[in-house]
């Protein structure tokens, strides 16, 4: 009997030193896979939205670059054809003048009505020239704010789990545009007819491009400037004209 009691003791001790063993042997690498572990959950992503929106003028207008320079080159353009509309109007004067001082189809007549129309020719290439260069210069500008405001998204869809972002145009209702108008401009212009609220991501990307690029020092919105960029971009690239056609060489003028 003694003898069986013994040998049950050694084998209890060995049982327990074999328990230990192993456990001590798991310890390192649980502590190995315990930062591991935390770093996954650090990269999991906030909310699993899978699909966001995101009011892409919006983003863009709050760029520096968009918000800040922007205005300015559309005031430019509007000058340049506010230049060419008045060598016009003056063109007319001139002819007008000239029909009224010489007869029609004399050479002084037609000496002179040519000389009108090579000088409304050389101010419409001119506007030409100008209006082309400030569309490429917006066009650089907003290729810039579109790439930043990419690097935003991303940013802002892998935090939170996103997989794919659709654009979604909001139209606010304001000054002659009833809220009805603008409630039906934008259901004709988005292809999403409706999304969560917690799915716009718009908010979360205007504070990562700012916290990116910084914060723009105009706030008033970009207006006019940020209608239909890829078209006009695609018309300079192409050197077709991004605003009125300039009058052509030997055109007859407008009367």
């Amino acid at each position: 009997m003694k003898n069986v009691r013994t040998l049950t003791r050694s084998l209890l001790c060995a049982s327990l030193c074999l328990v230990c063993g192993l456990v001590e042997a798991q310890q390192p690498a649980a502590r190995q896979a315990a930062p591991a572990s935390a770093s996954r959950a650090a990269d999991q992503p906030r909310r699993n939205l899978i699909v966001a929106v995101i009011d892409m003028r919006s983003v863009l207008e709050r760029h520096p670059g968009v918000a800040d320079k922007m205005p300015a080159l559309v005031e430019r353009l509007k000058a340049e054809e506010q230049k060419l509309m008045q060598a016009r109007q003056n063109a007319d004067k001139e002819i007008a003048g000239v029909q009224a001082e010489f007869e029609v189809g004399s050479q002084e007549y037609t000496d002179r009505v040519n000389a009108i129309r090579k000088k409304l020719a050389d101010a419409g290439f001119e506007a030409q020239g100008a209006q082309d260069a400030i569309v490429a210069e917006r066009t650089k500008i907003l290729y810039q704010a579109y790439v930043d405001v990419q690097d935003a998204i991303k940013t802002v869809a892998i935090a939170n789990g996103v997989l794919i972002v659709h654009s979604k145009i909001k139209f606010e209702a304001a000054g002659k545009m009833p809220e009805e108008v603008a409630a039906l401009q934008e259901a004709d212009s988005n292809p999403i007819v409706w999304n969560r609220p917690e799915c716009d991501i718009t908010d979360a990307v205007i504070k990562q491009l700012a916290a990116k690029v910084g914060e723009p020092t105009t706030k008033a919105p970009a207006q006019g400037a940020l209608s239909n960029l890829g078209q006009q971009a695609m018309q300079t690239a192409n050197g077709a004209p991004a605003a009125p056609r300039a009058v052509a060489p030997n055109a007859a003028p407008r009367r």
